[in-house]
């Protein structure tokens, strides 16, 4: 994690993302631009963290890990929001990590010496509210796709939510733990997306290739991204 102190991409970063819009504070005077690597944790289950973090740019996973060590992923955030709002908002310990899956731009802003300020803030506690509200929404609908919905419906539904410029960008490993499949399962579903023309494998690499079909598959979509 690096602190960049570039006050050009930090306004060209606000501004992307509007997060002025969800303050009734000068959100400019006390927000700080962190660089994220991939691989690097914005927030380790179990610990305090100094900061709130937005996601301004890239994307992150969220997941916790069990007493016997099993990692049990919750998905991915891609564009702009609040990460950690549930615990650490509060002075809590979060019950989740969030990891950064590629090189991640964040806003950060010291809890130690604001958290006061923005729990006194009622447009930011408006939006913490409205966002509290679609996750509790998103988890009702993705708990009756895991339970009722096939398998094929919930992969489809993984692959265009994760397909960039034709190219399937995930790796299959995070994808059978998200989509709650073994590997191996998972490796016969791809083939057989392949052999009824709606994928090629190339290499490393899926190509979507009949994206209407997948449409089709996924008419109940799962929600990977928060």
């Amino acid at each position: 994690m690096k602190c960049i102190k570039d006050d050009k991409l930090l306004e060209k970063l606000m501004k992307e993302t509007n997060i002025s819009d969800i303050f009734s504070l000068d959100v400019s005077k006390i927000v700080e631009l962190f660089l994220f690597e991939d691989g690097e944790y914005l927030i380790r289950q179990g610990e305090y963290s100094k900061y709130l973090y937005f996601v301004a740019k890239g994307r992150v996973k969220v997941f916790s890990t069990n007493l016997s060590g099993n990692i049990i992923p919750f998905g991915y955030y891609q564009r702009f929001r609040v990460i950690g709002e549930v615990s650490l908002l509060w002075g809590n310990k979060p019950d989740t990590s969030v990891q950064a899956v590629e090189k991640c731009y964040c806003f950060g802003i010291n809890l130690e010496k604001y958290r006061d300020i923005l729990m006194s803030d009622n447009s930011f506690l408006r939006y913490i509210c409205r966002l509290l509200c679609s996750i509790v929404k998103t988890l009702d609908n993705n708990m009756g796709v895991l339970m009722f919905m096939p398998l094929e419906t919930r992969l489809a539904s993984f692959i265009l939510q994760n397909t960039e410029n034709g190219v399937f960008q995930t790796s299959l490993l995070e994808c059978s733990e998200l989509i709650a499949t073994s590997y191996r399962h998972l490796l016969r579903m791809m083939k057989d997306f392949c052999d009824r023309g709606m994928l090629k494998k190339d290499k490393q690499k899926y190509f979507v290739i009949n994206e209407n079909m997948l449409r089709e598959i996924a008419s109940e979509p799962y929600k990977y991204y928060g």
